[in-house]
């Protein structure tokens, strides 16, 4: 009996170890994202439009309210976010880091928006994004201009059948 327990272990240790490894394609499709700022960086970020202290709760609930998606599709190319927010490009993976850098945000190319406004060169720098083993979440940062600091959490939306 503990002869056939311990052969069992051995084989469900040896196959949670070949478990298949990830591919660019798994994470194709559609993502819903949460930004996380700190009361201290939303300040950073609306001080400069006239913004107070007392206006960080109701941007922090607008935040919360409005989830950002990400499309990853299988050709490469990405869509961020909707509206004056949104962004397309290119993505990669490598290893268990999705890589998205930005062509076009806001309708222009990011050239044309540096170019415009240079203090906007590191939000539009690649974003980085840590996946999950599941391939289910991915985690990353990003700079906003007048160094504000956000995180962000994207889940994977479940397939519909």
């Amino acid at each position: 009996m503990r002869t056939a327990l311990v052969g069992a272990l051995v084989i469900l240790v040896g196959l949670s170890g070949c478990q298949k490894s990830l591919s660019a394609q798994d994470l194709a499709g559609k993502w819903t994202g949460k930004p996380q700022i700190s009361d201290a960086d939303i300040l950073k970020q609306i001080k400069p439009l006239g913004g107070t202290e007392k206006d960080v709760p109701a941007f922090k609930k607008k935040m919360e309210e409005n989830p950002v998606p990400l499309v990853l599709n299988k050709d490469m190319t990405f869509a961020l976010g909707a509206g004056m927010g949104e962004g397309d490009g290119t993505w990669t993976f490598e290893k268990d880091m999705v890589t998205l850098t930005l062509t076009k945000a806001g309708g222009k190319t990011v050239e044309e928006l540096i170019k415009q406004a240079p203090m906007l060169k590191d939000a539009l720098a690649p974003i980085k994004l840590t996946v999950s083993k599941e391939g289910k979440e991915m985690d990353g940062a990003l700079q906003n201009p007048g160094g504000a600091a956000m995180k962000l959490h994207f889940s994977r939306e479940a397939a519909k059948s």
